[in-house]
């Protein structure tokens, strides 16, 4: 494993393979710290978008049954 020059690595980073790009790097596994960011972003979006995900499957749902008992 090689980490190349001019890497800054946030705590708790954890680090698989080879760094071969210089930069500030993030989360487990190390990825360039703005697509970490990203991520945790992201994931902490999750729970509203199950529950709308949940409400829109269900809206589908009522449409397809009226649809279906159109003549």
């Amino acid at each position: 494993m090689k980490v190349a020059s001019n890497v800054r690595l946030a705590a708790r980073t954890g680090v698989g393979g080879s760094i071969e790009e210089p930069g500030d790097y993030f989360g487990f596994w190390a990825k360039e710290r703005g697509v970490a960011m990203r991520e945790l972003a992201g994931i902490s979006k999750l729970p509203d978008a199950l529950r709308e995900l949940t409400r829109l499957k269900k809206e589908v749902a009522a449409l397809s049954a009226k649809l279906a008992d159109r003549p």
